[in-house]
């Protein structure tokens, strides 16, 4: 008889599970990035947030409030609180355009929006822009209810994936 060679049927199977193995490593490892993004992009708003109150009570002012009426208003204010901020120690990190480069690489800055318009309440938001839908989804499920336009976290769109980013607005 001519001898047979080939795989058996335990063997193709341990290499299907260590396949198996290696695919579940690394969606999880994804995952875990994807994570660690998330937690890092809220850390930084709230850095700057802590910053903006630090250079308040030191100053008697907020950082960037040329009008001194007790707004950091939208561009120049904006961006003149982010260079106090800088200039102060308070913070520390790259800018582009006048505001901080986020974790995703896109920038973040803290303004006052008067509610009349997305964000729908009138406060100081942390400002991200071009935050993939898919985190910023994530940010507002974790922090708040998951509603792109209600509560304490919102989005300039929902989160459908169309645009395939959007600008995420937490409160301050």
């Amino acid at each position: 008889m001519k001898k047979q060679k080939g795989f058996t049927l335990v063997e193709i199977a341990i290499v299907l599970v260590i396949i198996g193995l290696i695919i579940g490593g690394i969606l999880k490892g994804q995952e875990m990035i994807k994570n660690a993004k998330v937690k890092r992009l809220v850390k930084q708003g709230q850095d700057l947030t802590a910053a903006v109150y630090f250079y308040q009570d030191r100053n008697k002012n907020l950082p960037g409030d040329a009008n001194t009426n007790g707004q950091i208003g939208a561009g120049a204010e904006a961006q003149g609180a982010i260079t106090a901020l800088l200039n102060a120690g308070f913070i520390a990190g790259a800018t582009s355009g006048g505001y901080l480069v986020n974790a995703l690489g896109s920038t973040y800055y803290i303004q006052y929006y008067d509610g009349t318009t997305n964000p729908t309440k009138a406060a100081h938001w942390v400002t991200y822009t071009t935050v993939p839908y898919d985190l910023a989804q994530i940010i507002d499920t974790s922090y708040d209810d998951g509603v792109y336009n209600t509560g304490a976290v919102q989005a300039s769109n929902d989160y459908t994936g169309t645009p395939a980013s959007v600008t995420l607005y937490i409160e301050s």
